[in-house]
């Protein structure tokens, strides 16, 4: 394809990359693309946007280099801007030149004092010794009369950069909107720059330039190279290391590696309740619940203090009471009866708490089982969508469980309330030393009847004492076997049957 304005094969194409399947080769039809797709993402009004347009062109004759063109500074809004167009423009130029990696293209009109540049301005912002910025002098053709800009041109002005400045010299509005040729204007250029400028031409021009940037990209990536290798180095080491700890890839179907991940954790979980683990760094697993049990737990228990809640009167008033019609046989056993269920009912709720707080260390060890594997630890990091899920599921069943294990809890302190032992000792010495006593209390008068109900009462104080240890003793061995194993029961066995009639009654029995 010939390309009549330039005489030479059009080997240069273009691409945007907002659609990157069709290729220009017309550039006419580039730069209505360009007006159009600047119009779809920033309005008619002159706004701007953070969105970037991107343009890739492709030719022999250009230099492998990335340009983003930033709108200009400006200081005054225009038409139907934004109130703060002004900061909007500040900002979105900082964005990019703030980047310690980036070049700064300064580009400064010539026939405007140098101390007066937006660009250079903000350029020294965040380049204060100008070892990242270029700058270009636009228009060397429409300077005044009599002046010129060599000593900026030699980097000698009152602005110094590392890289100095170059000079071109752009086609006028009139020169594009009568499509005058791209190579054309270079030849003004360069005459231009040769009747001008003789002595520096050769390091001006819009070609120079282009060569410029190119190479302050070459030794941009050679100053950056090493850094960079060490860095991806780095990188290389961290993410080999994190590979290396996930193990080898399965080799197995996907489903069978799923199955020995759970299995793992399972086992792991059961291993750190049953106290097969080795640590000397902190107390875990079976041990946390065993000190909330016997330690917590127990201390609860042995807060409630027998009859506590009741007078000598409300003593006398039951030991009357269930005698009825009786004269004193069996009095005290039937009124030690009735006052110790008063005190074994006060078990059930820091029973029930104790219960709970299983229940909460049980979730905890979902975590601490990785912590105390290593091999399940590293699944943990490899997996940790699968680990997620799995914690959810043991959450799920330990909440299904802990119904039923609140409800064996109750189950044996109603058994202890249901039967109350009395065949014992220290029973049998209450009841036969309390008969005389009992038989005194109603048909005594005066001092000896205050003295016998006294003696009542003491005899039942020791005997629910007494008494009161014993359930206490069942219930914190039956609360802790219930309530963990109903609990523990999800990981054995998710559908296992529910417990027939005869299992409860021989729960029953055993109590």
């Amino acid at each position: 394809m010939i390309d009549s304005r330039i005489g030479i094969i059009a080997t240069i194409w273009a691409r945007f990359g907002h659609n990157p399947e069709k290729t220009y080769t017309n550039f006419d039809e580039v730069c209505r693309e360009i007006e159009n797709d600047t119009n779809k993402v920033c309005g008619t009004e002159k706004e701007i946007s953070e969105e970037e347009i991107t343009l890739e062109i492709f030719s022999p004759s250009v230099v492998n280099l990335t340009l983003i063109d930033l709108p200009g500074i400006t200081q005054v809004r225009v038409g139907k801007q934004a109130e703060d167009i002004v900061k909007q423009i500040r900002n979105l130029v900082l964005k990019y030149i703030t980047n310690p990696n980036s070049k700064i293209l300064a580009v400064t009109q010539a026939n405007i004092h140098i101390a007066n540049s937006d660009a250079i301005k903000i350029a020294m912002e965040v380049d204060p010794e100008g070892e990242r910025t270029l700058g270009v002098l636009t228009k060397l053709d429409l300077m005044d009369r009599g002046t010129d800009a060599i000593d900026l041109l030699q980097n000698k002005g009152e602005v110094k950069l590392r890289h100095g400045f170059i000079g071109v010299v752009n086609r006028s509005q009139r020169d594009i909107d009568e499509r005058l040729p791209i190579e054309e204007q270079r030849k003004r250029e360069t005459k231009f720059l040769n009747t001008r400028y003789l002595t520096i031409a050769n390091r001006n021009g819009t070609a120079f330039l282009a060569d410029t940037l190119h190479t302050m990209l070459m030794l941009h990536i050679k100053e950056c190279l090493p850094g960079l290798l060490e860095r991806i180095n780095d990188l290389h080491k961290k993410y080999e290391y994190e590979l290396k700890i996930c193990g080898p890839a399965p080799k197995n179907q996907p489903d069978d590696n799923l199955v020995k991940v759970i299995s793992r954790f399972c086992k792991a979980y059961e291993n750190c309740i049953d106290g097969n683990i080795e640590t000397t760094k902190e107390l875990c697993g079976g041990q946390l619940i065993s000190a909330k049990i016997h330690g917590a737990f127990e201390a609860k228990l042995r807060e409630i203090r027998p009859m506590s809640d009741l007078t000598s009167r409300e003593i006398q008033n039951t030991i009357l009471n269930t005698r009825g019609l009786r004269r004193a046989n069996s009095v005290l056993v039937l009124a030690f009866e009735t006052l110790v269920k008063i005190d074994i009912e006060k078990l059930k709720t820091p029973s029930i708490d104790c219960t709970d707080d299983v229940y909460e260390q049980m979730k905890q060890n979902v975590h601490l089982c990785g912590k105390q594997t290593p091999i399940v630890g590293q699944e943990m990091l490899r997996y940790p969508n699968l680990h997620k899920r799995i914690g959810l599921a043991v959450v799920e069943m330990l909440n299904e469980r802990l119904a039923k294990a609140k409800e064996a809890v109750e189950l044996i302190v109603d058994c202890e309330l249901n039967y109350i032992d009395t065949i014992d000792q220290i029973f049998s010495e209450m009841h036969r030393d309390g008969l005389k006593e009992s038989s005194n209390i109603g048909h005594s008068g005066g001092k000896d009847k205050e003295e016998s109900t006294q003696n009542s009462n003491s005899l039942l104080k020791s005997a629910l004492t007494a008494a009161l240890g014993q359930p206490m003793g069942v219930i914190v061995n039956n609360v802790a076997n219930e309530a963990f194993s109903h609990l523990d029961a999800s990981f054995e066995s998710q559908d296992s049957a529910e417990p027939s009639e005869e299992d409860e009654e021989e729960d029953i029995k055993v109590v």
